[in-house]
């Protein structure tokens, strides 16, 4: 199994219907294939873990890519996993409105970064520390 976590960028306003309707897509599809993870959405933002067998989670992902919805694509992490950290969620759910304040402003810090090019390694470290906090705060 792999996990697979990457960031994009949304290429058009995703109003509710349009976020239940991705979020709809991605829970069939997951489910059919046995991946979990979880998606974050915020401020035109996307943060998406996706965790399975290898070649379904790369076929997803490249589906991914595919799709008009999204761009500017960021892997930043993909490695090789034993366990899930997100076992139960075929495709576990987060917008704005949905994160808490004080995690909002490290959400936001993270993609409206004015500074130089952030790193990968930085982005990493970032990214797996704003999914444990959600996944902490959103256990099921």
């Amino acid at each position: 199994m792999i996990q697979l976590i990457y960031i994009s960028y949304a290429t058009r306003e995703m109003n509710e219907q349009n976020l239940l309707d991705l979020l709809k897509q991605s829970r069939i599809k997951n489910e059919k294939h046995n991946v979990t993870g979880l998606l974050l959405y915020a401020k035109d933002n996307f943060m998406q873990v996706l965790e399975g067998e290898e070649v379904v989670v790369d076929d997803i992902y490249q589906s991914i890519l595919k799709d008009d919805r999204n761009t500017r694509n960021t892997i930043i992490q993909r490695e090789n996993i034993d366990t899930r950290s997100f076992p139960q969620w075929s495709m576990g759910f987060k917008t704005a409105s949905d994160i808490p304040p004080d995690l909002m402003k490290g959400y936001s810090d993270f993609f409206t970064a004015t500074d130089a090019p952030i790193s990968i390694e930085k982005q990493k470290s970032g990214v797996l520390s704003l999914l444990n906090t959600f996944k902490i705060c959103t256990d099921v």
